[in-house]
């Protein structure tokens, strides 16, 4: 009886947006049931008042008895990775593709964590990877166009960003990459005629 008077008190709280009040109320419930699928709620409620370190921990506990919760998991990952907690973040995004392979938020997920643990070559795959899936990925696009200039392939880190481009055409670090592509471009070009003109004036001579 308690724990439903408790919650019934926390939800009309929650109505009201009397968000500080519910969390008390929240918190004497889980005292009461500490099962209670309301650790969810109380995380919500600590959200609205500012206090994400208590969220993390409600959804934490939550989320070690309900290791199947992609929602709770997507909100750690994301809350790690902002942390600059890479690895701990990297937990909960493998969580969600061990249930939902494709899941795109997971795996853009995971690539920033790789890219933060320094591990390139991972992120760059699992970029290409979403891209795969959903071709339009801004920040996959974003992440390839610039390994393609790296690598020397311009015309391929061009059509990468026109991609972004044809979204967001004000969008300023794909403007920028796609200018340092066309520079590299037009220099390679500059170069190939330079060789050309080069060695037909060299055959002349010798043919003269």
């Amino acid at each position: 009886l308690q724990a439903r008077v408790t919650a019934a008190i926390a939800r009309d709280l929650e109505r009201q947006e009397n968000h500080r009040e519910a969390v008390t109320w929240w918190q004497r419930h889980l005292g009461v049931q500490p099962d209670s699928a309301h650790r969810k709620d109380l995380a919500v409620a600590q959200i609205a008042i500012g206090d994400v370190d208590g969220a993390v921990l409600s959804y934490r506990a939550w989320f070690r008895r309900h290791t199947t919760d992609i929602e709770v998991a997507l909100w750690l990952g994301k809350n790690d990775l902002g942390e600059g907690l890479f690895s701990e973040a990297r937990e909960y995004f493998e969580a969600v593709l061990e249930l939902r392979p494709n899941n795109l938020e997971a795996l853009h997920g995971l690539a920033q964590s790789a890219a933060g643990e320094g591990n390139d070559d991972e992120a760059l795959r699992l970029f290409g990877r979403i891209l795969a899936l959903e071709k339009d990925h801004i920040p996959a696009a974003l992440a390839l166009a610039e390994q393609a200039i790296e690598q020397g392939e311009d015309i391929r880190a061009v059509e990468l960003l026109k991609r972004v481009l044809s979204q967001n055409p004000q969008h300023p670090e794909a403007r920028q990459l796609a200018i340092e592509a066309l520079r590299r471009q037009a220099q390679r070009s500059r170069g190939v005629k330079a060789e050309r003109l080069w060695g037909d004036r060299k055959s002349t001579r010798l043919n003269s």
